[in-house]
């Protein structure tokens, strides 16, 4: 077995909705795993889902499904 057959990476269809402002982002996220997923998730949206003292300030949900 092949390091990319057991890597399977998935879709990811994330929701980030904000606590305070009725605020929401849809974005699709291809990652390993919902770990990586998420790390990806608040490294490109880090200013909308953390304020500047680092406390979150929106909710990440997600949908998971396998590419095909």
């Amino acid at each position: 077995m092949t390091y990319a057959q057991t890597q399977k990476r998935k879709r990811y269809v994330v929701t980030i909705k904000g606590k305070v402002l009725e605020e929401q982002t849809v974005i699709v996220i291809i990652a390993n795993s919902p770990e990586n997923m998420r790390a990806m998730a608040e490294k490109l949206f880090r200013n909308v889902i953390f304020d500047n003292n680092g406390i979150p300030r929106a909710d990440i949900t997600y949908v998971e499904s396998e590419l095909l």
